[in-house]
């Protein structure tokens, strides 16, 4: 699989959580065999890079998208 959607509220993470250390070695092991992440979210960008993005290695996060505020908005890492 060269592409992963997903929500993140009770998909990637429970609500208002980090996302599990198992989740994250999951995305990890993903972006690093070359997958690309597309996160859907109605929660805020700043919840997602504190509970998901930031807990994954800087050097792979130029793989993922994330659609925040239930899409009005698509941000990406450089």
């Amino acid at each position: 699989m060269r592409l992963a959607l997903a929500d993140v509220d009770e998909t990637i993470a429970e609500v208002y959580t980090p996302a599990d250390p198992e989740m994250i070695t999951e995305l990890s092991s993903f972006l690093t065999e070359g997958g690309k992440l597309f996160m859907v979210t109605g929660g805020s960008l700043k919840r997602v890079r504190a509970g998901i993005t930031d807990l994954i290695d800087p050097a792979l996060r130029h793989d993922i998208l994330v659609s925040h505020c239930s899409g009005a908005e698509v941000w990406g890492f450089m």
